[in-house]
């Protein structure tokens, strides 16, 4: 099973099934099991929860923070328990976001959302350095993403993929 996860997920949410549009995933141990407990059309509405709540690739993780992102799935998409599923979300960050730069920006951005939300001593300052290396870890992120999708839509053996041109 090497090499097979996917580089980009595909698909719309509000149509299609997560597993037919990625059809890689279906493939995990971790996907049979949750496919087993509760049937294909749940589990992919519960993937499509996970994709929007942790997934920097989805349109609303730059656009809300984690706690409007969640209610955002309960209210307009699947009521979850992601307690529940706590294990489906391991396995996201374990298998599907696999490239170091986009996992650290995904826990950098929550440990701002959380120190933001909660901390009362949370100063202006401290939160500019960390927007300023939420940044940083946001463009290493997206660069890997964008690659994933250049080398997804265009395939590993197109002459010139990714190459530099000489300057003169």
């Amino acid at each position: 099973m090497e090499n097979r996860y996917p580089k980009v997920i595909e698909g719309d949410l509000l149509i299609d099934n997560f597993f037919e549009a990625n059809t890689e995933v279906k493939f995990y141990p971790e996907m049979k099991k949750l496919i087993a407990d509760v049937g294909e059309d749940l589990a992919s509405k519960i993937m499509w929860c996970f994709f929007i709540l942790i997934d920097p690739r989805s349109f609303y993780y730059d656009k809300m923070t984690i706690i409007e992102r969640r209610n955002h799935c309960i209210k307009e998409y699947y009521d979850l328990a992601f307690e529940e599923y706590k294990w489906v979300e391991e396995f996201y960050l374990d298998k599907i976001l696999i490239n170091e730069d986009i996992l650290h920006y995904v826990q950098l951005l929550k440990k701002f959302e959380m120190s933001v939300a909660m901390d009362s001593k949370y100063t202006v300052q401290k939160a500019a350095q960390d927007k300023e290396a939420l940044i940083i870890f946001r463009q290493k992120a997206y660069a890997q993403i964008n690659k994933a999708e250049t080398l997804t839509i265009q395939g590993k053996k197109q002459p010139g993929l990714l190459a530099r041109t000489k300057k003169f």
